[in-house]
């Protein structure tokens, strides 16, 4: 079976999004795509509430796939259903900030071949207050056969982008995502579940720098700073040695992560002189 380029695709933007029993946030992150998008894909991979009749009632094509304890394969699952030739992935409980610029440059890029994808903007909401930590994520990228998610948690292209588009930087767009999953009341079964899946994820896989860093993130999120103080440290010293350090999207949130374990712990340990480099070069 022949592969698939973009460039055989549509001009279109096309929002992918998987759930299970998230009746509470669809109707925000759906209503937000209004006028945005060209079409919603909803995978619901189990719901017992209403998710997928709420997605339905918001003109998304809705797609069922049983649970596998694997965020990738669902998205996959999504990627394969989306028609058009962008692809912007969300979770339920993210909101596509609404801004006039922000549907500007989405419409700009339906027809865009010049970079296979985008990095925009994750503003975490964190617990009562009006605090949002932010981060950079790979979010906006082109629906290809060769761009698949990897990881069971905390799914990413970048490593198949990365793979065929080995030389090409991907531009930062003023584009907003909040994230609300960080919110007061925030699921403990759910919150469970991603820590069994991250804590076997990061051990079945030492020598992979994002594996380690999710793992570690949230181990200090949930206040085991000496846990993920090795992970964060395996992560640093992986990319410290990668020849790219560069490349990973996520090195400043790390970086932040690494030096917030640091001072918890009183660790005098700085960030490799490299590595503050490759965030200079990330900021041009």
């Amino acid at each position: 079976m022949s592969l698939i380029t973009a460039q055989e695709r549509p001009a279109g933007l096309s929002a992918i999004i998987i759930g299970r029993n998230e009746a509470a946030n669809l109707p925000r992150c759906l209503g937000a795509l209004g006028g945005v998008v060209d079409e919603i894909v909803y995978v619901d991979t189990g719901s017992t509430d209403d998710s997928a009749q709420i997605a339905e009632s918001s003109a998304a094509r809705v797609f069922h796939r049983p649970w596998d304890d694997d965020f990738s394969a669902a998205k996959n699952h999504a990627i394969a259903q989306a028609k058009f030739r962008w692809l912007l992935s969300l979770d339920c409980d993210e909101e596509l900030v609404p801004h006039s610029a922000t549907n500007l440059i989405l419409k700009e890029w339906r027809a865009n071949l010049d970079s296979p994808g985008a990095i925009v903007r994750i503003e975490n909401i964190m617990g009562d207050s009006a605090q949002r930590v932010p981060q950079n994520a790979l979010r906006l990228f082109l629906n290809d056969d060769r761009i698949r998610f990897q990881n069971p948690i905390h799914e990413d292209v970048s490593g198949s982008i990365y793979r065929h588009w080995p030389q090409t930087p991907l531009p930062r767009l003023p584009i907003t995502i909040l994230h609300h999953g960080y919110a007061a009341g925030r699921n403990q079964e759910k919150l469970q579940r991603n820590m069994e899946i991250l804590g076997k994820w990061a051990d079945a896989e030492p020598d992979y720098p994002f594996a380690q860093y999710k793992y570690g993130k949230n181990l200090l999120h949930v206040g085991r700073a000496q846990e993920a103080w090795r992970y964060l440290q395996r992560a640093v010293t992986l990319i410290n040695n990668d020849a790219q350090p560069a490349t990973y999207a996520f090195l400043d949130a790390l970086v932040e992560d690494y030096r917030e374990a640091a001072q918890l712990l009183g660790i005098k340990e700085k960030v490799p002189l490299r590595l503050i480099e490759a965030l200079r070069l990330q900021d041009r």
